[in-house]
């Protein structure tokens, strides 16, 4: 059974449907590294096409996001939301925020 987005807004209560929302990031995908932080608080996510963003998705706010111009394999936090790895065409890169 496949359930929508809207139906679950419509049976959540109010406080869990506020969380609710769509990511489209159809430009420079397909998206292959996603990690989130310990806390739940912040989403990474790296595009084969060099896209790397960072999104605070409790308050909908975009944290840093920029072009890396090299394929990104995966990616990863570190100790916590100010520290991402990202595996990109031939090595790795550490970046902060």
């Amino acid at each position: 059974m496949k359930v929508t987005q809207k139906e679950l807004k419509d049976v959540l209560p109010v406080q869990s449907a506020h969380d609710i929302f769509d990511l489209r990031l159809t430009d420079f995908g397909p998206y292959c590294g996603l990690d989130v932080t310990r806390n739940g608080k912040h989403i990474l996510v790296g595009g084969r096409k060099g896209h790397l963003a960072m999104l605070d998705w409790k308050n909908k706010d975009l944290v840093v996001e920029f072009n890396a111009k090299e394929k990104i394999r995966d990616v990863c936090f570190l100790q916590n939301h100010s520290m991402f790895a990202a595996a990109q065409s031939k090595y790795l890169h550490i970046y902060d925020n």
